[in-house]
């Protein structure tokens, strides 16, 4: 046996509905193909980053290629491409420094962070999976404790039912009685 089939399930389906051994055999069958058709969520980490496609970087656009011929205007474009690629290096450079001296300090902040966005989302994911089993149990109660007035009040209608037919049945025989008499 395994760890299922031990532990008691409380779910939204109805109680009070007596269903026969076919019955739940075909709701569990429903119910474990409509599992295996859900990706199930992954438990591991919540919070970890997504995934993210590979893509393979554009760098014709870094390139400081000599230009060809003697007119000036490719060489003034190569000459305004180099001073760009230039500029951007010292940027890097000027970024690379600052991440050097207080990067450390602004990552461990961030994942601080983060890790208190994780435990609010796990705490209030917590708080609804609580409040989701307490109505599934709130509801299972409430239903087995009707059960035993709907099962009176299904009794009440078969037996309304059953007075209707035989009333309709002494009509029919009346009318087919009563045209002949006339």
């Amino acid at each position: 046996m395994d760890g299922r089939e031990e532990e008691v399930l409380i779910d939204s389906l109805p109680y009070a509905d007596v269903l026969s051994p076919e019955y739940r055999r075909q709701a569990e069958a429903l119910i474990e193909e409509e599992a295996r058709r859900v990706p199930k969520p992954q438990q591991a980490s919540p919070c970890g980053p997504p995934p993210t496609p590979s893509r393979s970087l554009d760098l014709s656009r870094y390139d400081l290629g000599e230009p060809s011929g003697k007119k000036a205007e490719p060489w003034l474009g190569a000459v305004n491409n180099a001073s760009s690629q230039l500029e951007h290096q010292s940027v890097r450079v000027e970024n690379l420094e600052l991440m050097l001296k207080s990067g450390a300090l602004v990552w461990r902040a961030a994942n601080k962070q983060l890790e208190g966005l994780c435990s609010s989302v796990e705490r209030e994911t917590a708080e609804l999976e609580e409040q989701v089993e307490t109505l599934n149990r709130e509801r299972k109660l409430l239903q087995q404790q009707q059960q035993q007035q709907l099962g009176r009040l299904e009794g009440e209608y078969y037996h309304s039912v059953y007075k209707n037919f035989e009333i309709e049945a002494l009509n029919a025989a009346a009318a087919a009685g009563g045209g002949s008499r006339s």
